[in-house]
């Protein structure tokens, strides 16, 4: 027998007895996820998280990782954590990025059993952080006890690094990792955020797009003027308005330059988002959202191809007058209007800023006043990657079915600090699917996705001694 089809014999002898392990284990391992939810860790307004610190603490700990907390002036630590035991390739290195705060419940009355009190009704677990992201944290933890019991030992090195303020934007993300480069070092980074599409297809994400969120103020009058006055006196709102027509028209973006950096998906890229194209779910989306059909009347590998290649330019809020009377008879005294533009590789949101100052003075809109309110970058990695291939082997090896790779999320988040910083290849994964409300009221996860979410990760650590093969484990 040659050496690779013993390596394939033995990847399927071990994954057969992770995954009789995982079963078994189940009830423990939802008890768990249910524990860590019910404690609140809020980064926006600091609920619960230094009472969480200690809990999390303990489950690194339980799962036999030593840790230590990295302090952070003006926020809450981060935490980084890594295995004790490596029986086998010591010079292999997984890292995994996760965070440990949470979004606020938002209104309570929309949620059908409390945030904070893990709830399990048919076959889903309830809660705030159950998907995002204390899931996929304790998934990860999980499956390095499946692995261990299975094997008698982990095959790699695996290192975490748990953020404290994903939820708000990770300001001090970047500071942390270049002052903790070494102990961050790796072959390769599993990040969160990745869930099971409308198909039921496991997605491995393989970036982000960028963003850059701003806000436009047109005045007119220092206070707000009678409406019969309109005649005579300018309305801001209607300037504004008449400002926010020639930024986009359609569906593209009017301001120059704005597409010159555009890097297209590769015909790689491309191929992988048509291999899982469901029309019939596309459909029933459609219908679960009340719409008769996509933006341009999308179709197809179409819409995944805008959705995760295309840049946008949207607005998320308006505002004038009276929020508390609209009907009110004023000219109003100042408009706001709140954008955001999700942005590809190679756009940088900083010259995106500087081009829309451009286009609205030299269109006579000087006075109109341009605001950032927040920016990050886009960050991809490769589709050829042998890190990518080996997480899709192992998604084969956990689902029983092929994955579908986004080359990158419709969102935006802190990936691309990881790639600046570590320059690693990097993929996301997670253990939702494409309606568990994150953010929302009645977050949630399906405890069949969850169980499978485990087994993905660790049939990760079962391939990652053979990263830098050949085939990386394709065969698998």
């Amino acid at each position: 027998m040659d050496t690779n089809c013993r390596q394939q014999e033995e990847f399927r002898n071990a994954m057969a007895k992770v995954a009789t392990y995982i079963d078994e284990k189940k009830g423990q391992f939802v008890d768990e996820l249910q524990t860590l939810c019910s404690y609140p860790s809020i980064s926006r307004d600091g609920e619960g998280m230094d009472s969480f610190l200690p809990v999390l603490e303990d489950f690194l700990t339980r799962y036999d990782c030593r840790h230590q907390v990295i302090p952070v002036r003006g926020t809450y630590p981060y935490v980084f954590a890594e295995t004790r035991d490596c029986s086998q390739h010591e010079d292999v290195r997984l890292l995994n990025y996760l965070h440990y705060d949470v979004v606020p419940p938002g209104p309570l009355e929309e949620w059908n059993s409390p945030p904070f009190d893990p709830e399990i009704r048919d076959g889903c677990i309830y809660g705030r952080g159950v998907a995002d992201d204390k899931g996929p944290l304790l998934a990860r933890l999980q499956a390095l006890e499946a692995v261990r019991a299975a094997t008698g030992g982990l095959p790699v090195r695996v290192k975490f690094f748990i953020d404290s303020e994903e939820e708000v934007g990770s300001p001090h993300l970047r500071k942390v990792m270049r002052a903790n480069r070494e102990l961050l070092e790796a072959d390769a980074c599993v990040w969160e955020n990745g869930f099971k599409d409308e198909s039921g297809n496991p997605v491995v994400r393989l970036g982000t797009k960028g963003s850059l969120r701003v806000s436009l103020t047109c005045r007119g009058a220092n206070a707000d003027l009678h409406s019969g006055y309109a005649s005579i006196y300018p309305n801001p709102a209607w300037r504004l308005i008449e400002a926010l027509k020639t930024i986009r028209s359609g569906d593209k973006v009017l301001v120059d330059g704005f597409y010159d950096t555009v890097r297209q998906l590769t015909k790689d890229e491309a191929e992988a988002l048509a291999t899982t194209v469901d029309p019939g779910a596309q459909e029933k989306e459609l219908e679960k959202l009340g719409l008769p059909e996509y933006e341009r009347g999308l179709q197809g590998a179409d819409v995944l191809k805008a959705l995760v290649g295309e840049p946008t330019c949207n607005i998320t809020g308006l505002t004038c007058g009276d929020p508390d009377d609209p009907t009110r008879p004023v000219i109003p005294h100042v408009a706001r209007a709140f954008l955001e533009f999700r942005l590809v590789p190679d756009q940088d949101p900083t010259e995106i800023a500087a081009a829309l100052q451009a286009h609205l003075a030299d269109r006579g809109y000087d006075d109109i006043e341009l605001d950032t309110l927040g920016k990050s970058w886009p960050s991809r990695t490769q589709v050829q990657s042998s890190f990518v291939q080996l997480v899709k082997s192992a998604a084969r090896a956990a689902y029983g079915r092929e994955p579908a790779i986004h080359p990158s999320s419709p969102g935006s988040g802190p990936q691309y600090v990881g790639e600046q910083v570590l320059q690693i290849p990097i993929v996301a994964i997670g253990v939702g699917h494409r309606h568990s409300r994150q953010h929302g009221p009645n977050e949630n996860i399906r405890i069949a996705d969850y169980l499978e979410g485990i087994k993905h990760f660790a049939a990760i650590l079962l391939l990652m001694p053979h990263l830098h093969d050949q085939d990386a484990g394709r065969n698998a």
